[in-house]
């Protein structure tokens, strides 16, 4: 994945000093950016409508989200767009089958 994938918490000390600023924030919010982490289609970049008050609060999330492993992204080197990965095999079969449902009805 390139460097430029995780622009908030690029090192250790990025994480530890996100958690410290702002963990509750990331207590409040982590369960309702994984659900809408689900409903993102695999592979596609989404554009990201964060005002910059909420930048580095909603990225740094996203970043803690998937260093902890719970989803999988990339941002574009602006980190204004936004790629899901699939987590799994499961995922991985869920997104193959959708590529061929897609060209099917084509």
């Amino acid at each position: 994945m390139p460097i430029y994938s995780l622009p908030i918490l690029a090192t250790e000390k990025d994480v530890q000093d996100y958690k410290a600023k702002y963990s509750k924030f990331y207590e409040r919010n982590k369960y309702q950016y994984l659900v809408w982490y689900n409903r993102l289609p695999f592979m596609k970049w989404i554009s990201l409508d964060i005002s910059e008050d909420n930048k580095d609060k909603i990225i740094g999330l996203l970043c803690l989200l998937h260093l902890q492993g719970m989803i999988y992204i990339e941002f574009d080197i602006n980190a204004t767009k936004i790629r899901r990965y699939p987590r799994n095999d499961q995922e991985i079969e869920q997104w193959i089958n959708q590529d061929k449902n897609r060209i099917i009805n084509i």
